[in-house]
């Protein structure tokens, strides 16, 4: 999904999982409620009618870049430390 993000495309994906932590439903791409054909294709109609900001779905796309996952593992990893000294 952030991958689709990255490239200024919005996903649609089934509203579970790590789907909730990545899509805005209407803003950064759109979920679909139930796991159904009709919901699905509901989604899919929404995503054709609804323009979504190319920018946008990049930056939401960032957050999951590395150099981000990497200083958060970093102050993850020193809070922890910090907590046993």
């Amino acid at each position: 999904m952030a991958e689709v993000q990255a490239a200024g495309r919005p996903p649609i994906a089934l509203a579970a999982g790590g789907a909730l932590e990545i899509i805005e439903d209407g803003r950064t791409g759109f979920l679909v409620p139930t796991p159904t054909v009709d919901a699905l294709a509901a989604a899919m109609e929404r995503a054709r009618a609804v323009a979504l900001d190319p920018a946008e779905l990049a930056a939401s796309a960032r957050r999951f870049d590395r150099p981000v996952f990497a200083a958060a593992m970093r102050t993850a990893v020193d809070e922890l430390l910090d907590g046993r000294r």
